[in-house]
């Protein structure tokens, strides 16, 4: 089957996925967002954590148009935009991608610490407080995976990064994972390694497809 223009150029090798986005989200969270950054703006990052959905619940988006009004997430839009080519796609294609982008950005806002432990790896550890039971309890995790739009992935991330509870974890894959969540191509792939961290069974070798 022929690709379509927009998945052309939207949309990288998949093995080249986490190489191309990761560095991308880390470094706007490591200029705009790291509490370590003395440049950083306090401001803007209140305002990135205050973004929202607006709309009737049933065709609830994020809002894109307070999101634009904050510098940085105007960074991140141009880095993205001029890295996938908006310019080429769709109408359709560029203002869903405007809304994974907000609510990656709110999500990347509320994290205080980057570490190199995957999200999920950290959802499906055990609490101390819960005993043997994973952070997130399954049936969350179940409808973080099971998310069909734009405005259910924002409200289940609103939940994840509660549960996070300024833990330290990796913010390019939290970045990467979110804003391609409901890529045609990574998506799939994306929800599977987040299971598989979450049960902990990330190191068995994933077959090629």
């Amino acid at each position: 089957m022929t690709k379509t223009k927009d998945e052309q150029s939207s949309q990288p090798k998949s093995h080249e996925s986490r190489d191309l986005y990761h560095p991308i989200f880390k470094d706007w969270w490591n200029e705009f967002i790291n509490k370590n950054n003395p440049d950083r703006n306090r401001a803007s990052v209140a305002k990135l954590k205050r973004l929202a959905l607006i709309g009737d619940e049933e065709i609830a988006q994020p809002d894109v148009i307070t999101a634009l009004e904050i510098t940085p997430f105007r960074s991140l839009y141009r880095k993205i935009s001029a890295f996938e080519k908006w310019n080429e796609l769709s109408k359709k294609n560029k203002l869903a991608r405007e809304n994974w982008l907000t609510l990656t950005a709110y999500a990347l806002a509320h994290v205080k610490e980057y570490a190199e432990k995957h999200p999920a790896s950290y959802l499906g550890s055990k609490s101390k407080k819960e005993g043997d039971k994973p952070l997130m309890n399954e049936l969350r995790f179940i409808a973080l995976m099971r998310a069909e739009t734009e405005s259910e992935l924002f409200v289940q991330a609103r939940r994840l990064i509660a549960l996070l509870n300024n833990a330290p974890v990796d913010v390019g894959e939290l970045g990467r994972s979110l804003y391609l969540w409901f890529d045609k191509k990574e998506g799939d792939r994306i929800k599977r390694e987040w299971a598989r961290r979450y049960y902990n069974i990330h190191n068995v070798p994933e077959l090629e497809a």
